[in-house]
């Protein structure tokens, strides 16, 4: 199975997005997949609160413009470049912090990498803003994320717990963080967001490290299925011709007419009293979209995770399509209802691109344990054959909660068909590798970190 090839001149609207992809794709080798995202993210930064929506489906919830993005892609795709082109370009249009010559108020607030969960969550909602715009308000650019990735599936790692928070944050739930007392560390004190959560993510790592640091608790959880994937695995086009002056020259139009956008954008929030301007869709819009949705649901094809993923995609083509619209050079403040030529680009871009994008990145998830389940596997590979009691089983693996421990054991019992599970004669519950014919394999095809690579009889479905 391969990943999808973004058709970037059919199907993404002309304008900012296709000019960017164009320029990139003249000057680097990296891929469209990867300078799309790229646009996505400056646009997304830019917008910050300034436009709002709401689904029929969820008419109490306030969505924003935020988007959880991943790249992956052998460690030669030029992810680091599309990520550092598309931040060089936001800077060209916001001004640059450092230099203390911002042109505009920082719409969202960017968070350094280097951070635990709890540090994270200080950073992000950050009340001290001078821009109330920017409070709870952030985005955080994490090339080659593998050492995140590997914290948050640690036993007692300094960010386990982190991918909730993620799931939270996409869904705008407020901050609320208690903490000791600085001052009196016998008294705690309690960190809130005034405003709903409005968090950006833009990851990137190899397809290896992917593979080797993510587990079905990544998808089970819902966290994965926030993302918007890019995984091309063609080959990359070689540069033969690079025009730098050209290119840079186009460069710096292109920022000047995202400038002009961003000025748009700003005297629209201003006039609307600095409240998040609302767009809508049309009848004829949300019901092609809601059609979608129940007719895959009703397919026999798709499993339980990926039917999950396409609600999340419902989501996101109204965010694209709402970026496609704004971004318009023609779009004027008065013009609050999505454009069908957006609309169009936006749904065909899910349909064709991104779920089947989804489909290839969740095969290197689908046959991964997590780390805990890692560790039960491992305990009873070790026993050779022999059962193991609960109590010897929870010494050596040492859960943090009964929850968790029997969240795993259910699944390697129920889902996986890893191991059994029974009671001896004693009363005694007991655990040990799945040894029934008709579910066999040889446990030296098990890799503890990359899941079952080499089954035999035994089929794995989620």
């Amino acid at each position: 199975m391969l990943a999808p090839v973004l058709d970037w001149q059919n199907m993404l609207p002309d304008g900012v997005f296709k000019s960017y992809v164009d320029i990139c794709s003249r000057v680097t080798e990296a891929y469209p997949e990867y300078n799309y995202f790229g646009m996505i993210n400056v646009l997304s930064i830019l917008s910050g609160r300034k436009f709002c929506f709401y689904l029929p489906w969820e008419d109490l919830h306030e969505q924003n413009t935020s988007f959880y993005l991943f790249m992956l892609g052998l460690s030669s795709a030029k992810k680091s470049t599309a990520m550092n082109r598309s931040e060089e370009l936001l800077k060209m249009v916001l001004g640059d912090k450092k230099d203390k010559n911002m042109l505009f108020d920082e719409p969202c607030h960017k968070i350094p990498k280097n951070f635990s969960k709890e540090s994270f969550e200080v950073e992000l909602c950050n009340n001290e803003m001078p821009n109330a715009e920017s409070a709870s308000c952030g985005y955080l650019n994490y090339d080659e994320c593998v050492s995140l990735m590997q914290s948050m599936n640690a036993r007692g790692g300094y960010n386990s717990g982190l991918r909730d928070k993620l799931c939270e944050y996409y869904d705008g739930k407020e901050i609320e963080i208690i903490r000791k007392d600085p001052e009196d560390r016998t008294k705690n004190v309690t960190i809130k967001s005034d405003k709903k959560t409005r968090l950006g993510l833009w990851f990137s790592t190899t397809f290896s490290s992917f593979e080797e640091n993510t587990y079905t608790i990544d998808m089970k959880s819902g966290y994965l299925l926030r993302f918007l994937f890019a995984t091309p695995q063609y080959e990359q086009k070689r540069i033969n011709d690079r025009d730098i002056n050209k290119s840079r020259a186009e460069t710096y139009q292109l920022a000047s007419e995202l400038i002009k956008i961003y000025d748009k954008w700003e005297k629209a929030y201003e006039a609307n009293g600095k409240k998040p301007i609302e767009l809508v869709f049309t009848a004829e819009q949300t019901t092609k979209i809601d059609d979608w949705y129940h007719e895959t649901q009703d397919s026999e094809k798709e499993d339980d995770l990926t039917l999950s993923y396409i609600a999340k995609l419902q989501t996101y083509m109204c965010k694209l399509a709402i970026l496609f619209h704004v971004s318009s050079e023609n779009w004027n403040p008065n013009d609050l209802t999505i454009d069908d030529d957006s609309f169009e680009k936006a749904f065909n871009l899910c349909v064709n691109f991104h779920l089947p994008t989804y489909t290839y990145a969740a095969s290197m998830v689908s046959s991964n344990p997590s780390a805990m389940q890692t560790r039960i596997i491992k305990k009873l590979q070790s026993s050779q054959g022999q059962s193991i009691s609960h109590q010897t089983l929870t010494r050596f693996i040492q859960p943090k909660n009964k929850k968790e421990f029997n969240e795993s054991i259910s699944m390697l019992e129920n889902d996986m068909h890893l191991i059994d599970v029974f009671t001896n004669e004693n009363n005694t519950v007991m655990y040990k590798l799945h040894d029934d014919n008709a579910f066999s394999m040889d446990m030296q095809d098990f890799n503890p970190v990359k899941g079952i690579n080499k089954p035999k009889t035994i089929e794995i479905t989620f």
